[in-house]
């Protein structure tokens, strides 16, 4: 590194090229927590390409605990700064509905930004939205539902009369217009494997996602148990942490207790006795006995 600054010196290289080379060079190596270090300092300077790769650690969990929403800020600072592949990576998340509630009119903005930046995977990803969105609007006209709620409704009755095809397919309409539930709902279909929905956790698991951006409790909950078990994805304690304290947030009191358990027995996380019992005290206050036990018991 020394040999590196004093030939960048000799050239007059700007110091925040300096940083973020330096910060390459580290993530080429895999050192990827010096490889931050590097470009958290670069995006300090308003760097759009550092704050595009501290996204990517945070996104890639490289170096760094997963974050989508970390990972979302920085894409959104870099694409602020003209950085086409952030605007891309952004526009991806909001088509995917990672870290941001699914939004695919702000997907493909991002993807026209990123295309006009010169992007050539954005200008692809442009033309599929801008065709999904056509389809998407042509969809809805046949629909004989017209809202999340009035298709959670529909679904939920179909599902209480036991035709939980029909369910499914009314489920998905809630899904496809923003309401949390009917993505958690379908999403157990999936899970269980009834209706004539084959059992597929992945999928399970996509759509517990898009009910937890939605913020539907069930759905952060119903995903951090595939997390915890390894279904449908990589098992991952932290990740499942992460989804109960958003479902406690969300004033779901049984998981305000999990995420107090997870605390005092440091499951993925280290062992914090205060932050467990502030959320088996949340749980109590939200009417779960168990967190009220609890919380005395750590008050002894």
């Amino acid at each position: 590194m020394k040999t590196w600054l004093t030939i960048f010196k000799n050239m007059d290289v700007p110091p925040v090229l300096i940083v973020l080379t330096i910060a390459y060079s580290y993530y080429q190596n895999h050192d990827y927590q010096k490889a931050w270090d590097f470009y958290e300092k670069s995006c300090r300077f308003d760097n759009g390409a550092g704050c595009c790769n501290l996204g990517y650690l945070y996104d890639k969990g490289l170096g760094v605990a997963q974050n989508d929403f970390s990972a979302n800020s920085y894409y959104r600072k870099a694409c602020s700064l003209n950085n086409a592949i952030a605007c891309n990576n952004l526009g991806v998340q909001y088509a995917k509905g990672v870290g941001e509630p699914k939004n695919n009119q702000e997907a493909l903005n991002l993807y026209k930004k990123a295309c006009d930046l010169g992007n050539e995977n954005a200008c692809t990803n442009y033309k599929n939205m801008a065709a999904h969105l056509k389809s998407e609007d042509e969809n809805t006209q046949n629909k004989d539902c017209q809202n999340g709620d009035e298709c959670l409704t529909k679904g939920s009755r179909y599902g209480n009369e036991g035709d939980f095809s029909q369910a499914g397919i009314y489920y998905g309409h809630a899904c496809d217009f923003g309401n949390g539930s009917g993505c958690s709902k379908l999403g157990l279909l999936f899970e269980e494997g009834v209706g004539g929905y084959p059992q597929n956790f992945e999928k399970a698991a996509q759509y517990f996602e898009k009910a937890c951006n939605y913020g539907e409790a069930n759905g952060c909950n119903n995903l951090a148990s595939l997390f915890e078990e390894g279904r449908g994805c990589v098992q991952n304690n932290f990740r499942a942490k992460e989804l109960y304290a958003k479902s406690c947030s969300l004033k779901n009191a049984s998981d305000c207790f999990t995420l107090g358990h997870m605390y005092e027995n440091a499951i993925g996380t280290r062992q914090d006795l205060y932050k467990a019992k502030e959320n088996y005290g949340l749980s109590c206050d939200y009417g779960f006995q168990q967190g009220c036990d609890a919380h005395k018991r750590l008050n002894r």
